[in-house]
């Protein structure tokens, strides 16, 4: 696809942008008046959830393909704001519907949408843009654990190297005759050369000539097995004849013979089945290719021609990102440097001249001058822009608070001005940051992109004139920061000068007393903050050097609480979603989620709020999440996915882990102070736990004591409660007994994710997976009655049927023995594998016992009351 396609796609979607902008407004204004029920708020708010979930899929498509550095700047902007927004929404949908998971089969019917429109896409900036460096970490901690394991354990230069043995002695081991056509030469007849040196192979290729040799010889003993396979049936074959004739031969056996008729009837018998059969052999074939041409069967292997082309336009389009972005900074650079060369004196003199000017003003007018605005409040730019007070607002002021001196009503006015003040503050609702985040974006398409013809730029360069407009605003904010300076040192002076003329005069004495009072007081004070910095500065020197980051980084890499992962992806998550429940709510059934619906809240709490810094500051913050489920149910792989999704740096941080190197309280306090300084230098950062009801344990196992885990307790909740927005920071445990953890490890979580149980959907979708990839498998095997079956059955259990049914040999015979749902269902019988349901169920318990899940229990049960004193009204009416 070109860059015009996405082009297109990026100014369609800005459109979408803008129309989503006009609705959450009118909402936001609705919500202020009030008076709607609760299901309708809930109903808009899934609605503009939803909208919100299609629009950054279709934003994050066009930041991953599009080219131009400015344009991808503007379209982050976007995605970040939107993505803040979305998850915001879904904080309001979670306390007006007490569930982790958003139910909307009833709203994407109205929208047009599928599940598959609004399915999650991770934006690629996540990873992308930052790909080196990940690399470059990733080899460095293998680096050092490679380094770790050979200091503990160090090899035999010998393992490393192998010394081909000369032919003398390879001969002397080997024994076998020497031919006759080439006898074999004796000792006495080769000549020795002891200076040649002895050539040593490398481990490389030590290992590539015993792959060959391995290789040769499997092949020999293949054809040896097959060559005697073959003399096996031949000699049976002529062993059968041979008997037989001697039986004939003996009178053993007499030959039966058949009349003509009933050998031209069995002929004919036999002819008729066997046309049958091949006529219906035929006719499958032909339909299986025709329904394999029109789409309707699923092939044992697909043609990845397309898909890789499109892989290779998508990853070629991604490499081509950084070049554009260089090409655009180096311009910046340029651009940057003329504009300080032309512009930059010429501005500055304009601002001192401006500055100078509101000094003679207030000299003129009243005879001193004005406090200079400070730094955090604008400095000369409020100047610049008229919002300092003029010397007749001084002095009107300085009128009205001399007649209310005298009345002695200033504090009765203070107070009246005050109410009114908190009324109109009850009664405004503040934007969300997230909100004027996009009309900022959609205000800067509008004065910046709308009207530009992108016609005359196919290659996508960049547009110097935006580079001038942004740093000609970055120079003047640069340059009056320079000007203020100088400017309050001017003012220092001038109002010095005036306090001397002041002095000479009669009445000057007293304000020079006050000067000089104010000028002892800020001596003292800045005597004091000497001091401190002295005493300080000493403390820090008797607890010598700190260690740098990178050190400490080497550390924690070397007691293994930083540790690489697996790479894999959500998308290797298999698992569909459910479509029933937004029914079940309503009916009050309790809602059974599918494994598909993981994804969601993995997303929103784990992976969109801690890939982006701008992301986790205007997000809702999550500091701690806890994957709850049953032992290989795929927590782990999780984790690992996460990690993946926003390359995230992992502290393990479980029992076993931390009890290796750190056992003291003194110790569990300098690994709090390293991680806390090494996370949020290589943010985003995961902080782990396995098994995280251990370090809450009601009563701790007599095995489990050694590690004393109960001691991580206050370390982690320190961690967690010092995670602030914008940090990356993530504290994630995996859990399969939360019922054995105290209420410490209630308290300590923000989000609870439950791991459902295989449901059918997603049992059936694996065993098609599974089975269709093998060609002799029927493809219309019933998966129906597996799927049925297997529910609740772990999934690893159940690749590992597939694999030990479909055998080599059973899949030889698969087209003389077609494959029978009996055969897997047999195997997982006989290996006695169970379903975790009692377990689960414990699990379903305990997740009532959350603060969500209790607050979800009282409001059902609050409904099923006033629906039932309903059902009872009714039932009264029609008996009167």
């Amino acid at each position: 696809m070109s860059h015009q396609f996405y082009s297109e796609l990026w100014l369609a979607t800005r459109e979408d942008v803008e129309k989503l902008l006009r609705t959450d407004q009118d909402g936001l204004q609705q919500e202020k008046k009030g008076g709607k029920s609760k299901d309708k708020i809930s109903g808009q708010l899934v609605t503009m959830y939803i909208r919100y979930r299609e629009l950054i899929r279709r934003l994050a498509l066009c930041h991953d393909q599009v080219c131009q550095y400015q344009k991808r700047e503007l379209i982050t902007q976007v995605l970040n704001c939107a993505i803040g927004r979305m998850l915001e929404y879904k904080r309001q949908l979670v306390l007006y519907q007490n569930t982790e998971s958003v139910y909307a089969d009833d709203v994407l019917i109205p929208l047009k949408l599928t599940p598959d429109d609004i399915g999650w896409r991770k934006p690629s900036y996540f990873v992308t843009d930052r790909q080196s460096h990940l690399d470059a970490r990733k080899k460095y901690i293998n680096d050092l654990i490679r380094q770790k394991l050979a200091s503990a354990a160090p090899q035999d230069s010998r393992r490393n190297s192998t010394v081909i043995p000369s032919r003398s002695e390879s001969e002397g081991k080997m024994s076998r005759k020497a031919s006759r056509l080439s006898p074999r030469v004796t000792e006495g007849e080769i000549e020795v050369n002891l200076n040649l040196p002895i050539r040593v192979e490398s481990p490389e290729e030590a290992a590539a000539r015993i792959a060959r040799e391995e290789l040769n010889s499997a092949i020999l003993l293949i054809q040896s097995h097959d060559r005697a396979r073959k003399a096996r049936i031949v000699g049976a074959e002529l062993k059968r004849t041979s008997d037989y004739k001697k039986k004939l031969a003996n009178g053993e056996l007499v030959e039966v013979k058949h009349d003509k008729r009933t050998k031209v009837k069995a002929v004919v018998t036999m002819q008729k089945w066997w046309r049958s059969y091949a006529t219906r052999i035929h006719l499958k074939e032909r339909t299986d290719r025709l329904e394999a041409v029109l789409g309707m069967s699923i092939p044992s292997w697909k043609p990845h021609q397309v898909f890789d082309r499109d892989a290779e336009n998508f990853k070629r389009i991604q490499s081509m990102q950084p070049v554009y972005a260089a090409a655009t900074l180096a311009a910046t650079y340029a651009e940057n440097a003329r504009l300080h060369q032309i512009r930059g004196p010429g501005l500055m003199e304009d601002i001192t001249d401006e500055v100078k000017e509101w000094f003679l003003l207030w000299y003129n007018e009243l005879g001193f001058f004005d406090a200079y605005p400070s730094a955090l409040a604008g400095g000369s730019i409020l100047i610049a822009t008229g919002q300092t007070r003029t010397p007749e607002e001084y002095h009107m002021e300085q009128m009205r608070k001399a007649e209310e001196a005298k009345k002695g009503k200033g504090k009765a006015a203070a107070a009246a001005k005050a109410k009114p003040k908190v009324k109109q503050r009850g009664d405004k609702m503040e934007e969300p940051n997230t909100l004027k985040g996009l009309r900022e974006a959609n205000d800067n398409f509008l004065a910046n992109w709308s009207l530009r013809d992108e016609t005359g730029n196919p290659h996508q360069r960049e547009y110097l004139d935006l580079i001038t407009d942004k740093l000609s605003y970055e120079l003047q904010l640069e340059i009056r920061e320079v000007v203020d300076e100088l400017m309050r040192l001017e003012l220092a002076t001038l109002e010095a000068a005036l306090a001397k003329d002041e002095a000479e005069s009669d009445g000057g004495a007293k304000g020079q007393k006050d000067q000089k009072h104010n000028k002892g007081t800020n001596n003292k004070k800045k005597n004091k903050d000497k001091a401190k910095g002295t005493g300080k500065a000493g403390k820090k020197k008797e607890q010598g050097p700190t260690p740098t980051i990178e050190e400490l980084f080497t550390e924690l890499v070397n007691t293994g609480i930083i540790r690489e992962y697996p790479d894999v992806k959500m998308s290797d998550w298999k698992g569909d979603v459910s479509y029933q429940n937004t029914e079940a709510l309503r009916e009050f059934r309790e809602p059974r989620n599918c494994l598909g619906d993981v994804v969601q809240p993995i997303m929103e709490y784990c992976v969109l709020p801690v890939g982006s810094k701008e992301i986790h500051q205007v997000a809702p913050l999550v500091r701690s999440v806890s994957i709850v489920g049953l032992p290989r149910s795929g927590k782990s792989f999780l984790v690992n996915a996460i990690c993946n999704e926003i390359g995230a740096l992992l502290f393990d941080l479980s029992p076993k882990t931390v009890a290796q190197s750190y056992r003291t309280k003194k110790d569990l306090e300098m690994l709090v102070g390293s991680i806390n300084k090494v996370a949020r230098a290589y943010a985003p950062s995961l902080l782990f736990v396995d098994a995280g009801h251990q370090p809450w344990w009601k009563k701790v196992p007599p095995e489990e004591k050694q590690n004393n885990p109960k001691l991580l307790a206050g370390p982690l909740t320190k961690l967690v409660k010092g995670i602030r927005p914008g940090d990356q920071i993530l504290f994630l445990t995996t859990t399969d007994q939360p019922q054995k953890a105290g209420k410490g490890f209630m308290k300590l979580h923000d989000k609870f994710i439950l791991i459902p149980l295989p449901d059918y959907n997603t049992l059936y979708l694996i065993y098609k997976e599974l089975l269709m990839r093998y060609h002799g498998v029927d493809r219309n095997f019933d998966c129906s009655s597996l799927a049925s079956f297997s529910v609740g059955l772990p999934l690893e259990e159940i690749r590992n049927a597939v694999e030990n049914v479909l055998t080599v040999e059973r899949r030889i015979s698969l087209k003389k023995r077609t494959l029978q749902p009996q055969e897997i269902i047999q195997y997982l019988i006989s290996n006695r594998v169970q379903t975790g349901t009692k377990e689960y169920e414990k699990l379903l318990k305990w997740e009532k016992k959350t603060p969500l899940g209790k607050r979800h229990s009282k409001v059902e049960a609050e409904e099923r009351a006033a629906l039932g004193g309903k059902k009872m009204q009714k039932v009264q009416e029609r008996q009167k």
